[in-house]
Parts: structure tokens; C-alpha cells; sequence
């Protein structure tokens, strides 16, 4: 089962729930140190325990 998102990477609500894999190509080039930081420790934090980011 897919579930596809628009979210917004900096002011996240915690709505994603966990997820087994999350594609982010493309994206934090934009991004300041500390967002990429904060953005990709969220990530990490909403990952099931085999999940991939990609």
C-alpha cells in the first residue's frame, strides 16, 4: 500500500506517522545546515526500525 504526501518539510505537524521508506531527493539542496539537521531528524524519528531513506 502507497501513501503519497505534500508536507511541509520545515514546519511539520507530526503528521506523517511511521513510514517505511521516504523519498527526499531533490529537496534539502535548498535548505540552510540547521533545516537539513532538523528535517533529516525528523525523518529518522518517523522511520519504522527497517525502514530506508532514500
Amino acid at each position: 500500500m502507497v501513501d503519497f504526501q505534500n508536507i511541509n518539510l520545515i514546519h511539520n505537524s507530526g503528521c506523517l506517522g511511521h513510514s517505511d521508506i521516504v523519498f527526499c531527493s531533490n529537496v534539502l539542496i535548498y535548505f540552510d545546515a540547521k533545516s537539513k539537521r532538523d528535517v533529516l531528524n525528523w525523518i529518522a524519528n518517523v522511520m519504522s526500525l527497517d525502514g530506508a531513506s532514500l
